[in-house]
């Protein structure tokens, strides 16, 4: 059976649905912080699974990589990735001078981040979905991106590729997430947003 395709509508939903995330997640990084947050997605991009080291530098460029899973509604796995440069100014800017793990910072704010995009998607679908604990790697995009499709059970041949704009203090960070479901929960979730669209 052929995978379904993603239309402009359902880039547009999951846009929406991403910076309904936003709008929580800084809020939350704001409370947590005591600081001024503003996060936004600039850019919701549907690609094949070849193309996604690409379009997230080369498949030799090193990244720290945030993995996590999703399950109950849909199933799959969530890819946040960013420069060192961007995950330095993540630490500076959360922590300061003080001595702590830069990985463990990146996580637990992708961590945030994640869990309210997440939440929002939940929403939208009316349903339940869990996120696993967040796992810090560092390596180049091309082995990051194929650990995360080893992973998919019944894969899609598309993925999507969120975005990040994150400012705290006026310092600016930039990241990519790539939503990677399984055949079957994408499906789920288009049937969905279409059955919206004819309501």
């Amino acid at each position: 059976m052929e995978n379904r395709k993603i239309s402009k509508y359902d880039l547009d939903i999951l846009g929406e649905v991403g910076n309904i995330g936003a709008g929580n997640a800084a809020t939350a990084l704001s409370q947590i912080l005591n600081k001024k947050v503003l996060l936004n997605i600039p850019m919701v991009k549907l690609c094949k699974l070849n193309e996604i080291a690409d379009i997230l530098g080369g498949p030799e460029e090193i990244r720290t990589g945030v993995f996590f899973g999703i399950n109950q509604a849909l199933n799959g796995y969530i890819l946040f990735m960013i420069t060192d440069s961007d995950a330095l100014k993540i630490k500076t800017a959360v922590a300061g001078d003080y001595e702590i793990d830069e990985n463990s910072v990146v996580a637990e704010i992708a961590n945030i981040i994640s869990g309210a995009y997440v939440g929002s998607l939940a929403t939208m679908i009316n349903n339940t979905i869990d996120i696993t604990p967040p796992e810090v790697c560092q390596d180049m995009v091309g082995s990051l991106v194929d650990a995360l499709i080893a992973n998919v059970c019944s894969i899609a041949d598309k993925t999507v590729i969120i975005g990040t704009n994150l400012i705290i203090d006026e310092e600016e960070i930039s990241g990519f997430y790539v939503l990677l479901l399984e055949k079957e929960s994408l499906d789920s979730m288009l049937d969905y947003f279409n059955s919206i669209n004819k309501m």
